[in-house]
């Protein structure tokens, strides 16, 4: 299995323990970045609070990041997409609520 199919599967299941009785990916944002700790506070400070339900996955290249993040925002995930550059190797999801919903 290739690492990419690996995170698939990893943030499936991520979102799936961390969903209520289903899965809605709408609830869901999805991101990639080179940096995961200044991403995720600018989520936060946006937000004005810690975003308690937050996981990071490494991809093997930028692309590879890309094109996970593709595939999660064309299921429903909320998201920028297209905000990457070389060094974004990191892909990230976490669970809006309440005012995380757009």
């Amino acid at each position: 299995m290739t690492r990419k199919r690996k995170i698939i599967r990893r943030i499936r299941r991520f979102v799936r323990e961390n969903s209520l009785l289903f899965t809605r990916t709408e609830n869901w944002y999805v991101g990639v970045t080179s940096v995961i700790e200044r991403r995720k506070s600018q989520h936060e400070r946006r937000f004005g609070r810690e975003l308690v339900t937050f996981q990071s996955w490494q991809a093997r290249s930028a692309r590879e990041a890309a094109d996970i993040e593709k595939r999660f925002l064309a299921l429903g995930m909320a998201g920028a997409g297209g905000g990457w550059n070389q060094d974004s190797v990191y892909v990230y999801v976490y669970k809006r609520r309440g005012p995380y919903s757009r």
